[in-house]
């Protein structure tokens, strides 16, 4: 593994750690776009989708209940993917 493809989980994991469930979270959007960038890695799309559904929810105005348990679920994916890229 490259040393980028061991950085970038760690990186989306550090931005999902600190987003909030809000409406355009920049930390949100950054892991998005970081986890976008590995497309060809299975645990990196998981990752991506699990954002990708935690944004729309917000972004559609689900309740801040489902937001949240979207981002921790996000945040969960990303910490799989870490330790996978770390092995």
């Amino acid at each position: 593994m490259t040393t980028v493809e061991r950085r970038y989980p760690r990186e989306v994991h550090k931005f999902l750690a600190v987003a909030k469930p809000h409406q355009d979270d920049p930390n949100l959007a950054r892991a998005a776009e970081l986890a976008s960038r590995m497309s060809g890695d299975d645990e990196a799309q998981r990752t991506f989708l699990a954002i990708r559904y935690a944004r729309e929810a917000i972004n559609g105005g689900d309740g801040a209940a489902e937001g949240e348990r979207l981002l921790l679920q996000a945040l969960r994916s990303a910490e799989q993917w870490a330790r996978f890229a770390c092995k």
